[in-house]
């Protein structure tokens, strides 16, 4: 585990400073590189191609907001996979929860808590032309890059459902047909390890081209772990074991067709995640009493929390990277996929088609009370996990007409993907203990028995509890076209509209394996008229231990129907200045909860289904181009509005869905990159100004006497959970997010090519959670990631010192309430709902980290 060590950011800074003091007075004296010479003597502007409307353009020609990066940039700012992009893009936001495969992206403040595989993503991720389905299935090693796109807003006329609030394009390296190979290895802190190597050439003269890349990587655990009575074997967690493989073949027969096979397997075998304690804001003592059972039931220090009162135990802070957890967080990743995609060129249109094959299981073991009492566990046996399988395909043609003046695009797409989710949630040895401390106020270790009216220890038995399988089928269909009609030389208008047909089947098997002893012997005691506490009966009857739900099975079906599109206008009053504005319509679809509801009489709820999230999208902005096309200057200024927006949160026993009326986002997005006058020297940058809010969808009403708060226009309360959610910024919303950066590179002597970057990334405060508890909230932070380089002078060679979270910056990324460790004390009835009272908060708060600094060195070969 890493301790903040000053002397690792001063090797790195030496490092960095060596070469301009062995130089000095010959800062800008010195030979560039002979493609940086070449522009300098040419003038030659910036040229960036993208793909953000399913044909190559120029950056600066697109009505759209895109974040463009190639892989030199992507290399210096140490981006592996999609949660390494935040340090480049301002307005994204990528966290993990549980487990590394619970990641969810966020582009202004708006994307799809991950935690629950039943909703889709709000941000897609498309590898290679290949969606994925979720965010934690594109959460993967991405190998030899070639570019990424971030597009902001609403895209699905060309790309689907399930992009209503912006996509990732990841573009990897094709086959060449000139023999290459590089090779890479890398050591660094917490054990640091891993290695990647890649060959491409041609098997078959100009026809048949091949690139093979394989990547092993492993790390130590970036948190330790206080085990307790066990039986966890491991010590740390947070830790990284995988392996990558990545085949392609790219067949070119003759010149107008070509057609390139991809085939890739990852496998993962990892721990992850535990939490560590956060301190609650309640200045009054009493706060967390439930760590005083949880230390009694773990034979010793049981969490973080220090018992009975609002702070931590010393050495057990937030940052001290020291969590508490006595059963095993493995998590075993498959994943495999193949995809061909074929170009024709028939001379008017290009005929393109891709058909696609993936399969990703996830399994998981957990510690789901995140303390060292045993309290509640889900087993690293298969029970606990998810898996998706997906086809895809899709057939479109495109091309352009009257000299180019006319592009067009018309195709379909189709999709299939089975889910499953494996779901179980398991009693552990001290689960009837605890409860009965809880009940009782620490009096009585054995009241459960006197409430159920069982023999001590049979309430609630060791190993027991739910195990439920979910399984979903999607049949997605659409057809899209778009067109851009240059109207003058000067002003192009672009639309585009899709149709979406997406269709669902639900199928649920719910099982208790304990026949859900503890709540049937209550229900039973209550009918036969025997009086029993409320508060008992609701906590002992909670979904997972209810009976009711034994042996049912759950058969449902939805189907959406949209159509979405967009339309542009863009105008080029002079050849390095556009102006834009357009409107957007996204979607993405309803479907299921997957997780057990139940109504308030205790029956089993058979209507897990949600309603399609809508948005309805505008944006105006300017792309500019000065100093000879060696300064790009980007301003969007964007309005969108969701609505039904599906709010997944975390009640402290299940999942629920809600959709929300009406989201909000408004703001600015900007951005740059300067090749300077100074040889050698590049700044890009930008900033994502956006108030994310939800709508006022609360009011106030009397039921049966008792002032409560409801969802306006009915008298359905909203749930206590979502009380202080109307009217407020979404949670993972910060107002202000920066990125900038700079990489400087020259020759030393003419005997050693130099390079050095530094990117960084700005984010004011945000709230880390769904109820926007005030505990969760993350202050405002700067992270930087630094890489310096030196390589002979014809790249064969390079040496790289790398620093990611430079200045050991600790932040949060997800914070949560502890199970069954306290309550909120916000509620919807009374005179004080919806208004939280820090005194009234009992709970004890945890969080999952952000990593700290990890520093190492790269060698790398290229032939």
């Amino acid at each position: 585990m890493t301790t903040k060590n000053p002397l690792r950011f001063s090797l790195f800074a030496a490092a960095c400073a060596a070469p301009l003091l062995l130089s000095q007075g010959q800062a800008f004296a010195q030979a560039a590189p002979a493609d940086q010479a070449q522009e300098a003597e040419d003038d030659s502007p910036i040229e960036i191609t993208v793909f953000a409307q399913k044909r190559e353009q120029r950056l600066q020609d697109v009505p759209i907001q895109v974040s463009a990066f190639g892989s030199t940039i992507l290399n210096d700012a140490g981006v592996k996979d999609i949660k390494d992009l935040t340090v480049l893009t301002p307005g994204l936001l990528v966290t993990s929860t549980t487990s590394e495969t619970v990641t969810t992206a966020r582009v202004r403040g708006v994307g799809t808590v991950g935690d629950n595989p039943g909703l889709e993503s709000s941000v897609g991720v498309i590898i290679d032309g290949v969606f994925r389905p979720r965010n934690g299935v594109g959460f993967n090693d991405l190998g030899e890059l070639e570019r990424i796109e971030v597009l902001k807003g609403p895209q699905g006329t060309l790309f689907g459902k399930n992009t209503s609030s912006g996509l990732i394009q990841i573009f990897t390296a094709k086959p060449k047909f000139d023999w290459g190979t590089n090779a890479e290895f890398t050591v660094g802190e917490e054990g640091t390890f891993g290695g990647s190597g890649a060959i491409t050439g041609p098997l078959i003269e100009d026809k048949l081209a091949v690139r093979i890349y394989g990547a092993v990587r492993s790390r130590n655990g970036l948190t330790d772990v206080v085990r307790g009575p066990g039986p966890r074997a491991q010590d740390q967690d947070t830790d990284q074991s995988f392996a990558s493989f990545r085949g392609q073949l790219l067949w070119t027969p003759v010149d107008r067709f070509d057609f390139r096979l991809i085939g890739d397997y990852t496998s993962r075998n990892e721990n992850c995640c535990v939490a560590t304690a956060v301190e609650s804001i309640n200045p009054t003592a009493g706060a967390n009493a439930s760590a005083v059972f949880i230390d009694a039931l773990a034979g010793g220090q049981g969490t973080g929390h220090r018992a009975g009162t609002r702070t931590l135990d010393p050495g057990f802070g937030t940052f001290d990277r020291v969590a508490f957890s006595n059963r095993g967080t493995e998590q075993a990743i498959r994943e495999w996929g193949l995809s061909g995609e074929s170009t024709l060129d028939v001379g008017f249109a290009k005929l393109i088609g891709l058909l696609s094959w993936r399969n990703w299981e996830v399994n998981n073991g957990q510690d789901s009370d995140f303390t060292a009492a045993d309290i509640f566990f889900r087993p690293f046996n298969g029970d606990f996990g998810n898996e998706f399988k997906t086809f895809s395909a899709e057939l479109r043609a495109q091309g352009e007409a009257f000299s180019g003046r006319f592009n067009w695009v018309v195709g379909g797409f189709y999709a299939n993907e089975d889910l499953q989710r494996r779901d179980t949630f398991l009693y552990g040895t001290a689960n009837e203990t605890y409860f009965s401390l809880l009940l009782s106020g620490g009096l009585n270790p054995n009241q459960i028995a006197g409430i159920t009216g069982l023999a001590p220890g049979q309430s609630f038995r060791t190993g027991f509890g739910l195990r439920d399988v979910y399984n979903q089928t999607t049949n997605s269909f659409a057809g899209f076209s778009q067109v851009s009609w240059k109207i003058f030389e000067s002003l192009e208008f672009t639309g585009g509209v899709r149709y979406t047909s997406d269709n669902k089947d639900l199928d649920v098997a719910f099982t208790n394996t304990d026949g859900g002893a503890a709540c049937g012997a209550v229900l039973g005691r209550v009918g036969a008229g025997v009086p029993l506490p409320a508060a008992a009966v609701g906590l002992i009857c909670l979904p997972f231990n209810n009976p009711r739900f034994n042996g049912q099975t759950l058969t449902d079906t939805r189907s959406d129907n949209q159509v979405t599109g967009t339309a542009k206008l863009a105008w080029k009053p002079i050849d390095n200045i556009l102006f834009f504005g357009g409107y957007s319509r996204g979607f993405k679809a309803g479907g299921f909860n997957l997780d057990r509801e139940q109504t308030p009489t205790f029956a089993v709820d058979p209507d897990l289904s949600f309603a399609e999230e809508t948005v309805n999208a505008y944006e105006v902005g300017t792309k500019t181009t000065w100093l000879n096309g060696n300064l790009l200057l980007n301003l969007t200024g964007f309005f969108n509005n969701f609505e039904g927006f599906q709010l997944n949160t975390f009640l402290g026993t299940t999942f629920v869905v809600q959709s929300i009326p009406e989201v909000t986002s408004r703001g600015f997005d900007f951005d740059f990159l300067w090749a300077t006058p100074f040889e050698g020297l590049t700044l890009q940058g930008g900033t994502t100004i956006a108030n994310t809010k939800y709508g006022d969808f609360g009011e106030f009403v009397t039921i049966n006497g008792v002032r409560t708060l409801v969802f306006a226009g009915s008298t359905t309360p909203i749930p206590s959970g979502l009380a202080l959610l109307p009217g407020e910024k979404l949670s993972f919303a910060p107002l202000i997010s920066s990125s900038f950066g700079f990489s400087y590179e020259r020759n030393l002597f003419q005997k050693l090519l130099f390079r050095l970057s530094l990117n960084g990334r700005y984010t004011s405060a945000y709230s880390t959670a769904s109820d926007l508890l005030r505990a969760k909230d993350q202050p405002a932070f700067t992270l930087f990631n630094g890489r310096v380089g030196f390589s002979s002078p014809d790249e064969r060679f390079t040496v790289e010192f790398f620093a990611n979270n430079l200045f050991n910056k600790d932040y949060i990324q997800v914070g949560f309430n502890g199970p069954f460790q306290g309550g909120s004390g916000v509620t919807n009835t009374g005179p004080n709902a919806g208004i939280y009272n820090p005194n009234l908060d009992t709970i004890s708060y945890f969080s999952f980290l952000g990593p700290q600094r990890i520093a190492g060195v790269s060698a790398k070969f290229k032939y």
